[in-house]
């Protein structure tokens, strides 16, 4: 099911992200005014212009696209969303304008990531008109109406460029990567919600993520809106475990790196990590589930060795 109502107006959208899903998670936020946070890449747009609709939205009564950040599988599709919805301004981070304006630098980047698969997970990344564009100041607010007023927090420690979007109505904030990642099936398969930090290259900063979750957990919220997926309460034992575990996934990787190991060695010690926990549950190395995880810890080691290496630069 792509679209499922969590009340307060807000309503989740999958789109359907690798052709996978539970892999990516919009939410569409209601008040006199609407905003989508997030885009998706630009080959899930299909299923937010399907959504509307079905909600009873036509596309010009969309009044703001609002941007975490601008890696392509949060903001790949805002260029051709503006094309359809004609009155929707794009909010996002002022280091970020400028990339959505003229994305050719954030596509060099990805494509030198993903290489030929590119095109398949990622489209076409169009420009966002200038026009269209909004830089949001860190605590600068958004009266959506009805009640309803949004508050940005600058956050980087995933990204330099990252915000979120803090939502006393509902009691939730709007994550994107900045808090870290929800696994759904190890959240199901565990009975509660599963989460791990996001450290994926190249702008990750141990110290920065770890003043982020500090700041998150003084807004007290209630909820967890995680654009990887869905939403998720227990707010405070979430950025703490979160916190604590940058502080350790970086402390492992400088032990590795010191040691002469390589990324695949560091992927190999966050796995140990997590795994005392999952066995409790009856996730071994085995199981499927945990290969899920191993996904995401091989970009997490990643992001870990480039900012160990940057840092041994400097």
């Amino acid at each position: 099911m792509s679209v499922v109502d969590l009340g307060a107006g807000i309503q989740q959208i999958d789109v359907y992200y690798q052709g996978l899903p539970e892999r990516m998670a919009l939410y569409l936020v209601r008040g006199e005014k609407t905003a989508l946070v997030e885009t998706g890449p630009a080959p899930g747009t299909s299923h937010i212009l399907k959504a509307l609709p079905e909600l009873g939205l036509a596309p010009e009564q969309v009044d703001y696209i609002i941007l975490t950040h601008i890696h392509l599988d949060h903001a790949g599709g805002a260029g051709v969303l503006t094309e359809h919805l004609p009155r929707a301004k794009v909010l996002v981070h002022p280091r970020g304008l400028r990339h959505l304006a003229d994305p050719v630098r954030l596509v060099s980047g990805a494509r030198a990531v993903y290489g030929e698969r590119f095109d398949a997970l990622l489209g076409e990344v169009r420009p966002v008109p200038a026009d269209r564009l909004y830089a949001l100041s860190d605590g600068e607010t958004l009266d959506l109406g009805g009640g309803r007023v949004f508050t940005f927090y600058h956050t980087p420690g995933h990204a330099r460029h990252h915000m979120i979007v803090h939502d006393p109505f509902s009691g939730g904030i709007f994550a994107g990567d900045a808090l870290g990642l929800r696994l759904p099936d190890l959240s199901r398969a565990t009975g509660y919600d599963f989460v791990l930090p996001s450290t994926t290259p190249s702008e990750f900063d141990p110290l920065a993520a770890e003043a982020t979750f500090d700041r998150a957990s003084r807004l007290n919220a209630r909820y967890i809106f995680f654009a990887h997926f869905g939403r998720a309460g227990n707010v405070p034992a979430i950025l703490a475990r979160n916190r604590d575990l940058v502080t350790a996934q970086t402390i492992i990787g400088r032990r590795v790196l010191a040691s002469g190991g390589s990324v695949r060695n560091l992927e190999e010690s966050l796995s140990e990590l997590f795994l005392p926990e999952l066995l409790l549950h009856g996730i071994d190395r085995e199981h499927p589930l945990f290969r899920g995880l191993a996904a995401e810890l091989k970009l997490n080691a990643l992001g870990i060795v480039h900012y160990l290496q940057r840092e041994g630069k400097n």
